[in-house]
């Protein structure tokens, strides 16, 4: 499982091109757990491949990766039907579809919309920035460019599906694309206490946002494109936030932040305890409340609403998938766990395998595995009972930690700027 201390990887800060600041994920922690003594445990960003030298000099200056910020909100649970049951899920093989019209690229903000799958943004091996992207369409199977972006160019974005527009977010600015007339709309300037953004979520009106280093809240209202102060997140006096993660559960937000202890004066001083809290926000009332859940150890990775759960991924990055945090080169086995808000506690099984990546079904959760013992395989994993089923592997090029990816209701996309766009489903 992985370390507290590695839960919040720094996520973008003010500088569009820099190693993003720190959010909990993308990806996500839990709730204020029992105190616990730990080392702070350097992770190298940088995975060791073994290619031939040309291949070595290239990835040696590649942007860190991260997986796709998935919304945590009306969408975890919209169109959960079958198609996303682990029964469906067992009848599923891979296939290559055509590359997008960009520039090789990682870190993008990536959504599917209903019909459409969008790819913007993103950072190119060579350290660049893009504020240019494409639209797939699944039905014809071809690409087309997007109208040029008001947004600057930003290596992690963040994007969110609206139901009518896509909300993107840069370290500096907030945009939304409208994928039916092909153009884009700038919004105000955020309040200058949530910059930069660590995490956001959609409500089903408003996208909700927490960032800086007091856990300032806003939201915006994008039909009439202004924001509004929210009450900060009311983390606890020597509690240095490390990440947060939030989901939205149909009438609140629960928002996990990992923290730490301030920084010893002398760097040979022991270590301060670090933990995990879980706060309520109620949205009408603009009010906080510090949970104290009970059950297992906080959980890892990015966390899904599926109307009754909170369901975690359980992927092991050395940071949470979706903040900026590459993925860790050497998983460690971890648990997939449930978190359910009407008794406040948690409940774990133990994963079979280490995973990498993960995506969220609506009724399941499927799990990349093996990368570490070089025979890469898939899962799903049912959320209610626990019950894995082993699903087709993916093909050499479409394997887990070089792809992002998104659910797109009966089938997955995933992109990786050397592989291209595959797909998953029936």
């Amino acid at each position: 499982m992985l370390t507290l201390d590695e839960l919040g990887p720094a996520l973008a800060t003010a500088a569009e091109r820099g190693a993003p600041a720190e959010a909990m994920p993308p990806a996500t922690a839990t709730l204020r757990r029992r105190v616990r003594r730990r080392r702070t445990t350097l992770v190298s960003a940088a995975t060791a491949l073994a290619v031939a030298a040309a291949a070595v000099v290239v990835m040696a200056t590649r942007p860190p990766r991260t997986q796709e910020v998935r919304t945590t909100g009306p969408g975890d649970v919209a169109g959960a039907g079958d198609a996303g049951s682990v029964a469906n899920l067992a009848t599923g093989k891979w296939s290559q579809l055509p590359a997008p019209p960009l520039q090789a690229r990682v870190n993008t903000v990536m959504v599917w919309t209903g019909d459409r799958l969008i790819v913007w943004g993103g950072a190119g091996l060579n350290g660049a920035v893009f504020n240019d992207g494409a639209v797939y369409d699944p039905a014809a199977k071809a690409w087309k460019a997007m109208a040029a972006s008001p947004l600057g160019g930003s290596n992690y974005p963040k994007g969110l599906w609206s139901g009518k527009d896509v909300l993107v977010q840069t370290p500096t600015q907030d945009g939304a694309y409208d994928p039916r007339t092909d153009r884009w709309r700038l919004f105000p300037a955020r309040p200058a206490a949530v910059s930069p953004v660590r995490a956001a979520v959609w409500t089903g009106r408003e996208l909700v946002a927490v960032g800086g280093d007091a856990l300032a809240a806003a939201a915006l209202d994008p039909t009439t494109g202004q924001w509004r102060a929210l009450a900060p997140v009311p983390a606890p006096a020597g509690h240095v936030a490390s990440g947060v993660n939030p989901v939205w559960v149909g009438d609140r937000l629960l928002v996990w932040v990992a923290w730490k202890p301030p920084a010893p004066a002398n760097q040979f001083a022991p270590l301060g305890p670090s933990g995990v809290d879980l706060f309520s926000f109620d949205l009408a009332r603009n009010a906080w409340s510090d949970l104290h859940p009970s059950g297992s150890d906080p959980p890892a990775g990015p966390a899904h609403w599926n109307g009754e759960d909170v369901v975690f991924e359980g992927v092991t990055p050395t940071g949470v998938p979706g903040d900026g945090a590459p993925l860790s080169p050497t998983p460690q086995p971890v648990w997939h766990t449930v978190y359910r808000p009407s008794t406040n506690s948690y409940q774990r099984a133990p994963a079979t395998s280490a995973a990498v990546a993960a995506f969220w079904t609506g009724r399941a959760l499927g799990r990349f595995t093996g990368v570490s013992t070089g025979t890469p395989g898939i899962e799903a994993v049912d959320p209610v009972t626990g019950a894995r089923t082993a699903l087709a592997p993916p093909p050499a090029t479409g394997c887990c930690p070089q792809h992002q990816f998104v659910w797109a209701g009966d089938q997955l996309f995933g992109y990786d700027e050397y592989a291209g766009l595959v797909r998953f489903g029936p």
